[in-house]
């Protein structure tokens, strides 16, 4: 039995009340590691320098378009991408810096 299998068996033993705080430290714990991602991305950028899109594309804004960055915040970054629109805040971890 694999490591995985066995954590399915013990969750399926768990009651209401331990899987539902099982549940909040997970989620607590992703919440963590995406605003690091993102904290750790925004390091690497820089105010006025451009900045290529790394998401999945939208109707709105393709993968791949470029712009220029206007601010930097905590969580997200402000990239003026011209012609998809003026301005648009997007998460950090979403964009790669253009060299």
């Amino acid at each position: 039995m694999t490591h995985l299998e066995t954590l399915r068996m013990e969750i399926l033993k768990l009651t209401d009340n331990e899987l539902r705080e099982i549940i909040e430290q997970a989620i607590a714990e992703h919440k963590k590691r995406r605003f690091e991602r993102s904290r750790n991305s925004a390091m690497l950028l820089t105010k006025a320098r451009k900045a290529r899109f790394i998401g999945r594309g939208s109707s709105r804004l393709p993968h791949a378009a470029e712009g220029t960055i206007l601010k930097i915040n905590q969580r997200s970054v402000c990239v003026d991408f011209g012609q998809y629109g003026n301005r648009w805040r997007v998460d950090a971890s979403f964009l790669a810096p253009i060299v």
